[in-house]
C-alpha cells in the first residue's frame, strides 16, 4: 500500500500550485536518474550566504529544572528540506541559484510530494515522513516569539516540519516553498538500520537522499527551462545533455527573460518627429 497525501500534508499550500526550482544541470541529472537530495537547514545556517537562523526552533536552549541543558541541536539533526518557489521567472533566482549550464524545473506541490511518498509503504516505513508548504515570513521578533515560551516551543516541536516553514521577511522575495523530511528514526546517521528508498551518509550527515521514480507513466516534471544568459551554442549543448537523460525536446523551451521587445511607432504624415 503507497503512502496518499492528505489535506495534512500541505502547509499554505494547495496540491495543485505550480512550484519550480532554478538549479545546475547536474542536479537535474540526479533527478532524472531518480535521486532527490534533501539538505539539513544547519548547513544552510552556517553556509557562508545562509541564515544562521535557519532551524532556530533547535538552536533554542532549553534548561531542564536541575539545570542541564537539552540537546536540541540532535533532534534538529533529523530535519531535511528541498527548496523550491512559486516564482515562475525571475532574474534573482536565475543569478542566485542559476549560475552557469542550468535550468529551472516546474511541477505542482501535489506532484513532488506523491513523489517522495511514493516510495514509503504506511506500515513498514514510517521513520521517515514528509510534509510541502509556502514558507511563512516574519519579523525577527515574531520569529522569536515562535519559540520563547515553553508552551509554543513544545507546540513547534510537536510538528517539527512546519517549524522549518518559518524564515525572516529580509527572505520575503524567494517566495520559497519547502518539502521537509522528518527522519525521526535518525536513519541516516544509522545506515545499519538500512532501507532501500534512502541514502544515507554517516559522514556527512546533513544530506539525505530520497530514491524517486526516474520514469513513470505520469512524469512530475512537467517542464524544463534552459538558462536565459546562455547564448545560442551553449544552450544548445544543454538541451542535448537534457535530451540524452530522456526528457522530450519539446518540453525544453530556453528562457526568454532578457530577450529584447522592439517597439515600432509610424507617425502619420503631418506630425514632427521632434
Amino acid at each position: 500500500m503507497q503512502h496518499g497525501t492528505s489535506l495534512a500534508d500541505f502547509v499554505r499550500i494547495s496540491s495543485a500550485t505550480p512550484i519550480y526550482r532554478y538549479l545546475c544541470v547536474s542536479e537535474f541529472g540526479r533527478l532524472l536518474e531518480g535521486c532527490l537530495r534533501l539538505t539539513c537547514p544547519f548547513k544552510w545556517a552556517a553556509g557562508d550566504n545562509g541564515d544562521p537562523w535557519e532551524n532556530l526552533l533547535f538552536q533554542t536552549k532549553v534548561i531542564r529544572p536541575d539545570g542541564v541543558p537539552l540537546n536540541t541541536g540532535a533532534e534538529g539533526c533529523k530535519i531535511y528540506a528541498h527548496s523550491w518557489t512559486t516564482i515562475p521567472e525571475s532574474d534573482a533566482m536565475w543569478r542566485l541559484y542559476g549560475q552557469g549550464e542550468s535550468v529551472k524545473i516546474k511541477t505542482s506541490a501535489g506532484a513532488l510530494l506523491r513523489t517522495v511518498q511514493g516510495r514509503f509503504r504506511i506500515v513498514a516505513n514510517q521513520f521517515i515522513t514528509f510534509k510541502i508548504g509556502a514558507v511563512d515570513y516574519l519579523r525577527d521578533d515574531q520569529v522569536v516569539d515562535s519559540y520563547a515560551t515553553i508552551e509554543r516551543f513544545r507546540e513547534r516541536l510537536d510538528d517539527p516540519h512546519e517549524a522549518t516553514m518559518l524564515k525572516r521577511l529580509a527572505y520575503r522575495h524567494e517566495e520559497e516553498v519547502r518539502l521537509v523530511a522528518y527522519d525521526f528514526d535518525d536513519r541516516n546517521r544509522r545506515p545499519e538500520l538500512g532501507d532501500l528508498s534512502i541514502r544515507a551518509y554517516p559522514e556527512n550527515p546533513f544530506h539525505l537522499d530520497v530514491k524517486i521514480e526516474p520514469h513513470s507513466e505520469q512524469p512530475w516534471i512537467e517542464e524544463v527551462v534552459i538558462n536565459p544568459k546562455l547564448d545560442s551554442e551553449q544552450a544548445a549543448l544543454l538541451v542535448a545533455q537534457v535530451t540524452a537523460k530522456g526528457f522530450p525536446r519539446e518540453q525544453i523551451p530556453k528562457s526568454n527573460l532578457y530577450g529584447r521587445k522592439n517597439i515600432t511607432l509610424r507617425l502619420p504624415d503631418n506630425a514632427s518627429a521632434s
